[in-house]
């Protein structure tokens, strides 16, 4: 088993990253179907069986030794699954939820986290959303939900679960699109757009776009402060919007090696930390949120990832290839009052990349084995500040001169937290399988060496 875990320079990564592409595109190759023939029609003629990835590699739910939910796209159209909320409402032992900020909240058998996805990943076409899990990806060919430590295959943070969106490709040969939208109170609009483009009779296109707004039902009062003055904020203390595209390519080369590069970008602008201070005992949840002003959270997210299939003899090989970057502006009241006291703002750069190689042998013969290696590169860069301005004066009247009208000037600016992170991580798994005979049990070793640096020398938090 490889076992490595280095830390190289900026120019390396991308020369050995542009390399690995350029020899994937120029090896040779026959076609090969993702579903061999065997699987397709064992699915045929077993209603309700769903070809699942769940061992990165096709077979049918039947012949996975793991707890695995999935949703087909029949199931998804007639359901009207499109997010991550309709998935936990679905999913048995899930508890699964988006947040007003667009965090997702998200355990699997009581193992999770709140407002991250620690705990539970989320991917898209075997890639990790990490910042835009709550966002919409167009088309899905299906929705699985893996149950139990995932760490083998997934990596160590996915110790509760994983949850899977696997696009629907775009088709060569077919043009179509479709249009929806909705509407409701509260200025609640919902909107989407999908067109499949040919292009020729080996390649397609498809573009998503979609758009979301709603006002909420929470309203600030914006009860008049000490000094008189109202807050300038809107009353719609939780109105959120988002918005968003998707464009997709899908091909086929002389020799049959397949091409898939997706890129996408998402805006998300919401509440943040809306939090009501509690003066009684019932504990309800108040829809006024009396405070000095609307703290928001404003993300914006670029991903672009690129699949390529290679078949070689018997064998597969699989290239992934992914970038992210996200950046967002967290606001937060945390006087939790109508006065200008405290107030801490969080702007955060992400960004992230990853290649993973795969080697799989087929699915005809009684031992079926995987090899694969990946590489991560990752950096954050936060600097969150406390705002205290002049309204501290109304908590500690001895500190400072009475409040002017100007209760929203600034007394000080101080660093609350600053995080420097970079990690680099090469990691390389194997699993494999064999069953002699279909009514005996299967055996299926597998391991990872994952080695998690937490930070670079000098680039920790």
């Amino acid at each position: 088993m490889l076992d490595l875990s280095t830390y190289r320079r900026e120019s390396l990564r991308r020369g050995v990253s542009l390399f690995g592409l350029l020899a994937v595109l120029a090896a040779p190759g026959v076609a090969i179907a993702q579903e061999d023939a065997a699987q397709q029609a064992s699915a045929e003629l077993t209603p309700g069986v769903i070809i699942v990835t769940a061992r990165k590699r096709a077979e049918t739910t039947l012949e996975v030794p793991e707890s695995v939910t999935a949703f087909g796209q029949e199931t998804l159209d007639r359901a009207n699954i499109e997010d991550i909320d309709d998935v936990g409402l679905a999913v048995p032992n899930l508890q699964l939820s988006t947040r007003a900020d667009g965090f997702p909240n998200v355990t699997v058998r009581g193992l999770g986290g709140f407002g991250n996805t620690q705990g539970v990943g989320f991917y898209l076409d075997d890639v990790q959303l990490f910042g835009d899990a709550s966002s919409r990806f167009g088309d899905l060919e299906r929705i699985e939900v893996l149950k139990g430590p995932q760490g083998i295959l997934y990596g160590g943070s996915n110790i509760g679960g994983a949850v899977k969106f696997v696009s629907a490709r775009p088709e060569p040969g077919k043009f179509e699109g479709r249009i929806e939208a909705r509407a409701g109170t509260d200025n609640y609009f919902d909107g989407e757009l999908e067109l499949n483009i040919p292009l020729g009779e080996d390649w397609a296109f498809k573009v998503f776009a979609f758009g979301e707004t709603d006002d909420s039902f929470l309203v600030n009062p914006r009860t008049p402060r000490e000094n008189g003055r109202v807050a300038d904020a809107d009353a719609d203390i939780g109105h959120r919007e988002q918005y968003g595209i998707r464009g997709a390519l899908y091909g086929e080369l002389a020799g049959g090696t397949e091409i898939y590069l997706t890129a996408r970008y998402n805006e998300f602008d919401g509440p943040n930390n809306v939090w009501v201070r509690e003066t009684d005992t019932d504990f309800g949840y108040s829809r006024l949120i009396d405070l000095s002003y609307n703290p928001r959270n404003e993300r914006e997210t670029l991903g672009l990832t690129g699949h390529i299939d290679i078949p070689i003899g018997d064998l597969t090989l699989q290239s992934i290839t992914s970038y992210t970057d996200t950046s967002s502006r967290r606001e937060t009241d945390l006087d939790i009052q109508n006065e200008f006291v405290l107030d801490l703002v969080r702007p955060e750069e992400f960004d992230a990349f990853t290649q993973e190689i795969r080697l799989s042998s087929s699915d005809a013969g009684p031992f079926v084995w995987q090899l694969g290696a990946y590489y991560l590169d990752l950096k954050r860069d936060l600097d969150s500040t406390l705002l205290i301005r002049e309204a501290f004066c109304y908590l500690d009247p001895g500190t400072c001169d009475p409040l002017s009208q100007d209760d929203d000037v600034l007394l000080a600016e101080v660093p609350f937290e600053i995080s420097r992170r970079e990690r680099e991580q090469l990691a390389a798994f194997v699993n494999a399988s064999y069953h002699d005979r279909p009514d005996r049990a299967e055996w299926w070793p597998a391991r990872r060496q994952d080695p998690n640096q937490p930070c670079k020398p000098g680039h920790c938090p």
